[in-house]
C-alpha cells in the first residue's frame, strides 16, 4: 500500500483505446496497472471517465452498442489482482 492508499479510481480513456475500426488497444493502462500492482492498490476503473472517440456522436444510433462493445472488452481484461470493479461513467 502507498502511504495509506487502499483504492483509487481511474479512467481506462475509451477515446485512446478505441481505434475506430472495431479494435481497441489497451496498451496505455499498463503504466496504472503496473502500479497498482506494485502498491497493492485496488482500483475502481470508470469507463467513461475520458468522454467518448471523436468518431462517434453522444446521440447517435450506434454509441450504445460502441459503448456496450468497448465496455465488454474492457472487463475482460485483469484490470486488477483481485475482483475487477468498473462503473460506468464519471461523474457529470
Amino acid at each position: 500500500m502507498l502511504d495509506g492508499i487502499g483504492v483509487a479510481r481511474e479512467g481506462v480513456p475509451w477515446p485512446l483505446v478505441d481505434k475506430g475500426d472495431g479494435g481497441f488497444d489497451f496498451s496505455c493502462i499498463d503504466p496504472f496497472l503496473d502500479a497498482q500492482r506494485r502498491h497493492n492498490i485496488l482500483p475502481i476503473w470508470d469507463l467513461c471517465h475520458y468522454g467518448y472517440p471523436d468518431h462517434l456522436e453522444f446521440d447517435s444510433e450506434g454509441f450504445a452498442a460502441s459503448f456496450a462493445r468497448f465496455s465488454a472488452e474492457a472487463v475482460r481484461l485483469p484490470l486488477s489482482d483481485h475482483r475487477a470493479l468498473v462503473v460506468p461513467c464519471g461523474p457529470a
